[in-house]
């Protein structure tokens, strides 16, 4: 996952943490938790995600399934 992409994206359509949190029902410290890296984003959340946001299928892509290469 893109934490940045995504924090920026969130950012971009005038949302704070808490804002987002109540936008998207996803619970602040689960979204911290998943933005930090510890856990991952399931699938009824992208999709929440990507509707609040209005991101489109490239987005999603880049944000949630992108692979770190070594």
């Amino acid at each position: 996952m893109n934490a940045n992409l995504l924090r920026a994206k969130i950012i971009e359509n005038g949302f704070t943490i808490k804002s987002f949190s109540s936008a998207t029902g996803i619970k602040k410290n689960s979204l911290y938790r998943r933005l930090s890296g510890c856990s991952e984003f399931d699938r009824k959340e992208i999709e929440i995600i990507s509707q609040v946001l209005s991101l489109t299928s490239e987005q999603i892509y880049e944000i949630f399934f992108t692979r770190k290469v070594s």
